[in-house]
């Protein structure tokens, strides 16, 4: 499907890039606050409002109300374009789908389908196929399904361009519309543009800059800012706002809801970092600690200690660790944290939005 571009002239105006809510809503509410909203501000939420979270309807309905009361405009991502399936039957789709429905029904629910499929009491299983389910929701969700079918793919602004993932390679009038939403890494394939590209898709943390950070990069020889916080799938991840000043300026807003604290005590930077990341944290555990475990990466062969609380077996058995960053970080007395454990090694904190070890005392505020 060929991509849908919208343009807009916002001069004058703040605008408020958010990405990759995945259905967190108590995060996007919270930011919104930190953000404080003013009458004439635009957001334009980045894609992927919905999925791996526990609130993806609740979040869709959430900014439907909100675009009532502000500007607000929403991309479609690789995670909120149902709708192309629920126009489009075809049978080994159809049965994909059904089986994305039920593995996905617990937990809370975690995605779009499941969540209308519970709301209408819908039992689901394995001798269904999302043929026998999709009038339904077609029937009941009919402002749910336009609203996302009218979402654009790309959004130009004449102080910014905004698409979920990236801009494909040629000519502009050949772009698919997935080709936008699933690009990893684009802030790593060497474009460079005139004007701003905000993009999201691709959590920050994962560019391994030299520090686990989550927040957003702002890559001034390209001009992309990537934006992308984690939100909902990395465990110290958070659901960042990138203001675009009138004047071209920039600020941002974070929020995650780990306990905040005051550092008693002063730790310096220690000089090893090693950072765990998805696609690069198969691990093989050399020795173990009280919380902790001493492991090799499989894949660079680099060492490093690594809290338990961080790993986990996939489907196949095979051990794995959630983004970790094992690095002491450089922190002052009277330096606001965000503790995320408290351990053996010291806690485990972010400090502006950068993951690492504190060796010190806290206070919580």
């Amino acid at each position: 499907m060929k991509a849908r571009i919208e343009n807009y002239d916002f001069s004058g105006r703040r605008i408020i890039a958010i990405s990759d809510i995945h259905g967190n809503l108590p995060y996007l509410k919270e930011l919104l606050k930190l953000v404080s909203l003013r009458p004439d501000d635009v957001i334009i939420i980045v894609g992927d409002f919905m999925e791996k979270g526990d609130h993806s309807l609740e979040t869709l309905r959430y900014l439907m109300n909100l675009k009532k009361s502000c500007e607000l405009h929403a991309l479609q991502g690789n995670c909120d374009s149902w709708t192309y399936e629920i126009d489009n039957p075809r049978p080994q789709s159809d049965k994909y789908l059904m089986y994305y429905m039920l593995s996905t029904a617990g937990e809370k629910g975690r995605s779009f389908l499941s969540q209308m499929a519970a709301e209408l009491n819908l039992t689901l299983d394995e001798s269904l196929s999302f043929s026998d389910v999709r009038p339904f929701i077609r029937e009941n969700f009919k402002p749910e399904l336009d609203f996302i079918r009218a979402c654009p793919h790309i959004i130009r602004t004449e102080r910014a361009d905004f698409v979920h993932g990236g801009f494909p390679a040629g000519p502009e009038e050949f772009w698919d519309s997935w080709d936008c939403m699933k690009n990893d890494f684009f802030l790593s394939q060497g474009h460079k543009f005139s004007k701003w590209t905000v993009v999201g898709h691709t959590p920050s943390m994962l560019y391994g800059t030299g520090a686990t950070s989550a927040n957003p990069i702002f890559d001034h020889e390209s001009k992309i800012i990537s934006i992308d916080g984690g939100c909902s799938l990395i465990p110290v991840g958070q659901l960042n706002a990138l203001i675009i000043n009138p004047d071209g300026s920039f600020d941002f807003k974070s929020y995650d809801s780990f306990p905040v604290a005051r550092a008693l005590d002063d730790c310096e930077r220690s000089s090893d970092f090693c950072y765990v990341r998805w696609g690069r944290n198969k691990i093989e555990i050399l020795s173990e600690g009280e919380d902790f475990v001493e492991a090799k990466l499989r894949e660079s062969g680099e060492r490093l200690k690594i809290l338990k609380s961080f790993l986990y077996r996939d489907q196949e058995g095979c051990l794995r660790s959630s983004d970790f960053g094992y690095c002491y970080l450089s922190v002052k007395k009277g330096d606001r944290l965000s503790v995320i454990e408290d351990s053996s090694l010291g806690y485990y904190v972010k400090k502006d939005g950068t993951a690492g070890l504190y060796r010190g005392r806290v206070e919580y505020i």
